[in-house]
């Protein structure tokens, strides 16, 4: 288990937050750790690395798209546990990710992690309806337009517009 890694990386993500290299390099690790291991999920929460990684985000969002991708990815695999939508949600990851992909319209990876994190986040009611006034629908398909090439812009775009619509609450009146 690669679990012991995960707290020195947090770690590193806070001391280096002004250099978006090593942040990004960073981010990938965690999202390599995060992939398909819920544990490591779990100990990157404990150790409030959502957070860490939100900062990254917010610190280095005009920065080159590429750089963020890791970050996005990251977030995206933390998202999948319930514990971390909630920590990411009152750390302002709607937001944070919302204008990740204002910032970055050009960059179909960027967009298409944005659209899962969006999805992921968008299992909580009480986040829909933030997620719909954050503009989201209007971003997610200005992504799938720009990217219209992209399967996997479509694919997340798609699945998270699906998520948005599928609740009357959230339909116009």
């Amino acid at each position: 288990n690669d679990g012991h890694q995960i707290q020195p990386l947090v770690t590193l993500l806070r001391q280096h937050a002004s250099d978006a290299k090593v942040c990004s390099q960073v981010c990938a690790a965690l999202e390599n750790l995060t992939f398909t291991d819920n544990d490591n999920r779990k100990t990157i929460v404990s150790h409030n690395g959502v957070e860490a990684i939100l900062e990254f985000l917010k610190c280095h969002q005009v920065d080159d798209g590429s750089l963020l991708r890791s970050g996005i990815d990251a977030l995206w695999n933390l998202t999948f546990d319930d514990e971390a939508v909630d920590r990411a949600t009152d750390a302002g990851a709607i937001e944070r990710v919302l204008e990740v992909m204002r910032k970055h319209p050009d960059d179909a990876e960027v967009q298409s992690g944005s659209c899962a994190v969006l999805l992921n986040l968008a299992v909580r009611n009480e986040n829909r309806w933030r997620i719909v006034q954050g503009g989201a629908v209007g971003l997610v398909a200005s992504a799938m337009h720009m990217h219209a090439m992209s399967e996997e812009v479509l694919e997340q775009g798609c699945q998270a517009l699906y998520m948005l619509a599928y609740h009357p609450d959230l339909r116009p009146h």
